[in-house]
């Protein structure tokens, strides 16, 4: 569970998406980052593949 909040918290900042199509600009790649998460049975580098939800964190 710990990878995936961090995903879903943590990768992708609250601007990162600006729909911009003046610029033909979705997401502003300065704000979507890499978690790098060591973790003991798997390494996930990151970031999250798609922007998040309204509510960020799904309800589990």
């Amino acid at each position: 569970m710990e990878v995936v909040y961090k995903l879903w918290e943590q990768s992708w900042e609250e601007d990162a998406v600006v729909r911009n199509s003046a610029r033909d600009m979705h997401t502003d790649p300065s704000r979507v980052h890499e978690i790098r998460h060591k973790g003991k049975y798997f390494d996930v580098l990151g970031p999250h593949l798609c922007e998040p939800s309204p509510q960020r964190t799904p309800v589990i």
